[in-house]
């Protein structure tokens, strides 16, 4: 085991209030990421999201951590008691449509920079119909000082996602899409699981990757465009809401994404299916800015 002695090359933009032309022209449309701050100012959560908020108001909720179905009552002890010798798992990608309607008010009105959301729609195959509707959930992730996201990865479909801080600190380490020769991707996770002390003999590519690193805090949104590599470990306990969203500054990676895994079919009906998500794009055009938004808690 090697340790990679390396620094940060560079650090993300952070806007804010960043206006929403200019989030879609500067950052959005040509995948750049951005991290804005005082967005989130509206928001009943921001403040009020605790673990021990939590664990008064919720401690029945039913939750799967690690594989195990458990509650919010029994998890947040350990969030709280979590360091990072001793760090607890991880909550990730826990719907909020399926929590008291008490947490979605907490965080309504939803950020304007996730709409119009193209993934919401009735598609053909269940699958994608499935994957594309399934991401455009608001996902609650919970978890302690020291716990890691061991996953270096980039967002399932071409989707691009925001992340939305509301309670502790989170660090990101991100790498750009021309740096996967580097990270030996297997589809879109890589196979190092640990980048703080990897080891460069089995990967010794990685020690050419540039990549950017920077502290997420309370109250601020990072988005992250389609194809960024990115992984996450908590400076504390950690409260954040994210969602996946796609529309015309994506949607093109959306279709490669979905369609590539299509291999068991005829290449004709991949064909035509790639044809018939492209003849969408007006549909969804013409649902105009706040496509998404209505069906945003939607199964």
């Amino acid at each position: 085991m090697t340790t990679m002695d390396i620094s940060a090359t560079a650090t993300v933009v952070r806007r804010d209030r960043l206006p929403y032309d200019e989030y879609l022209r500067d950052y959005l449309a040509p995948h750049v990421p951005v991290v804005i701050t005082g967005a989130l100012d509206s928001w009943a959560a921001l403040g009020k999201w605790t673990p021990e908020f939590f664990l008064a108001h919720y401690p029945t909720e039913k939750i799967v951590v690690g594989g195990e179905e458990t509650t919010l009552g029994e998890f947040l002890p350990k969030v709280i008691a979590s360091t990072p010798t001793n760090p607890c798992l991880y909550l990730k990608d826990h719907f909020i449509r399926n929590m008291p309607s008490a947490v979605r008010t907490d965080i309504d009105p939803f950020i304007p920079y996730v709409f119009p959301n193209w993934l919401r729609g009735k598609y053909l195959l269940r699958s994608v119909n499935y994957g594309l509707n399934g991401p455009a959930n608001p996902e609650l992730f919970i978890g302690g000082f020291g716990t890691r996201l061991n996953e270096l990865h980039y967002d399932w479909g071409g989707c691009h996602v925001a992340l939305c801080q509301l309670y502790g600190r989170k660090e990101f380490t991100i790498y750009a899409p021309d740096q996967t020769p580097f990270l030996y991707a297997d589809g879109r996770i890589s196979r190092i699981t640990n980048i703080y002390e990897p080891d460069l003999t089995r990967f010794p590519l990685l020690a050419q990757a540039k990549f950017v690193r920077f502290v997420q805090e309370p109250g601020e949104i990072v988005i992250l465009p389609t194809g960024w590599w990115h992984t996450t470990r908590l400076l504390g306990p950690s409260i954040s809401v994210a969602l996946n969203f796609a529309n015309h500054t994506n949607w093109n990676e959306v279709i490669k994404e979905i369609t590539m895994g299509m291999n068991k079919y005829n290449p004709f009906f991949v064909w035509g299916y790639r044809s018939f998500l492209r003849s969408q794009r007006l549909l969804k055009i013409l649902g105009g800015r706040n496509r998404g938004r209505a069906s945003l808690y939607d199964a």
